[in-house]
């Protein structure tokens, strides 16, 4: 995987979702890490960019369509999107 493409992760700031953001993003995947927690997407972020990892935090509820639509499209911003690991 490069950094040419990018993953979203719902449920990414913590437990399995946080583990799985974190293996996306050793692997090369810039990650969308997406929660409604903000403090806590933004400590996956840290420790993503922490290591050398490129991520951005998304925070809200990706059950509405019009909030999915722009986990999306933050995440083609980054890079195109290959993976989408709903985990919420």
């Amino acid at each position: 995987m490069s950094r040419s493409c990018s993953a979203i992760v719902t449920g990414a700031g913590s437990g399995i979702g946080r583990a799985v953001a974190l293996t996306l993003a050793a692997n090369g995947a810039a990650v969308l890490v997406a929660d409604v927690r903000q403090e806590a997407a933004d400590a996956v972020v840290a420790e993503i960019t922490g290591a050398g990892g490129t991520a951005v935090a998304f925070v809200g509820d990706v059950s509405d369509p019009a909030v999915g639509q722009a986990a999306v499209d933050a995440a083609e911003a980054l890079a195109p999107l290959r993976i989408a690991v709903n985990n919420a």
